[in-house]
């Protein structure tokens, strides 16, 4: 019998742990509200010249509206805005409803809206420069439905990606990416993904993950130039500035979330965007970090 346990034994002490696997579910309930409270900050040189750290709070509803396909229609609406400008900003939001068509794990698709919302970011854009507005308004019009969701929901994709997981715990999952660079569709970029769900705390009911953007220099680098090359090519105003071909950027994104084990639903997300260039000669840097909580049932 000693023997059988010393067998025993050894074998549980070689045999390797079976990972603990995360499986959250979103299905959020038709007709649904939240509150979603995002806060972006800024650090880092800006050509307006405006404050080096500036942060601003968003606070939206967020409706669960239908089911469309295996997905939802989800509509934000702003309802406050706290911080420099925000009387105005408000009111310019408050105008400009966003109403996405989403996958099963609320990732945008398409924008149901898209022409309204164009239309009013046309006559909401700076008036100082109409040359710059009437460029940034024709690179979103050429852009696929895809590519427009992804580029105006930039702020709500964090609470998509934690959603609808099935994952080891700590086990680090990576991928190689390739995507068309919305403002110029014909250039790609190249990241890789890093994900991992880190732990899950099971007394309050919570899942905590991350993941991890790193863009190849050379594709961010390229896809600008692209973009410049054809708005040259456009001559509809001077060339923006000089060739970016040689020049050299880092650009990482970190996410880290929080998910209620209950709904699937992300609760708390914290994004840092950071990107390091140098341009003939001259480094600059910059850091956008935000922070989106979703409050059910809003407060």
């Amino acid at each position: 019998m000693r023997l059988v346990w010393a067998a025993l034994f050894t074998f549980a002490l070689a045999a390797p742990a079976r990972a603990e696997m995360l499986e959250s579910h979103y299905t959020p309930r038709i007709g649904q509200h939240s509150q979603i409270r995002l806060t972006k900050c800024t650090d880092g040189a800006q050509q307006s010249g405006a404050p080096a750290h500036e942060c601003v709070t968003f606070v939206y509803d967020e409706e669960i509206v239908a089911r469309v396909g295996d997905g939802y229609r989800i509509r934000y609406v702003a309802t406050n805005v706290e911080g420099p400008g925000g009387r105005t900003a408000l009111a310019i939001l408050q105008r400009l409803p966003l109403d996405l068509d989403t996958d099963a794990s609320g990732y945008p698709l398409r924008v149901e809206n898209r022409q309204a919302l164009l239309e009013g970011m046309a006559h909401s854009g700076p008036q100082t420069d109409p040359a710059a507005s009437a460029e940034v308004t024709r690179s979103y019009e050429q852009m696929d439905d895809a590519a427009f969701a992804s580029v105006v929901a930039k702020d709500f994709l964090p609470l998509s990606e934690f959603q609808n997981i099935s994952a080891a715990v700590g086990e680090t999952h990576s991928q190689a990416t390739q995507s068309p660079f919305p403002f110029f569709p014909s250039a790609t970029l190249s990241a890789t993904v890093d994900f991992q769900v880190d732990r899950v705390d099971h007394a309050p009911g919570t899942a905590f993950a991350h993941y991890e953007t790193h863009y190849d220099p050379a594709s961010v680098a390229h896809a600008l130039e692209a973009w410049r090359q054809s708005i040259i090519a456009q001559q509809t105003r001077p060339a923006p500035g000089e060739s970016l071909a040689d020049a050299r950027f880092q650009m990482t994104i970190r996410v880290d979330g929080e998910v209620d084990l209950a709904s699937g639903e992300t609760r708390r997300a914290h994004s840092v965007r950071a990107v390091d260039a140098t341009l003939n000669g001259q480094a600059l840097h910059r850091a956008e970090t935000s922070e989106i909580v979703r409050i059910s049932p809003p407060q």
